[in-house]
């Protein structure tokens, strides 16, 4: 059984409250961090649009068992590991 705390959910990005060093601003966010289709894959997902309006997704998913495992995006690292307390 895995129990997470004030993790899961979705954030409303508002770009003007925060501050950018590297590339520009978006202009809008959504991020959501969810179970997936079972309680052992977690989910996360970001959509964002640029201030020329170009939209971009991106979407992960790893297994939340408490064991490493090779990453499916070499943008997230190696291996990826969720702690299961």
């Amino acid at each position: 059984m895995v129990e997470v705390y004030n993790f899961l959910g979705s954030w409303q990005l508002f770009p003007e409250k925060g501050t950018y060093e590297v590339g520009g601003r978006p202009k809008s966010g959504i991020y959501r961090v969810e179970f997936g289709d079972s309680k052992k894959q977690l989910s996360i997902s970001m959509n964002w649009v640029t201030l020329e309006d170009q939209a971009f997704a991106s979407h992960y998913a790893v297994l939340a068992d408490g064991d490493e495992h090779p990453a499916a995006s070499s943008g997230l690292g190696d291996t990826v590991e969720v702690p299961v307390h």
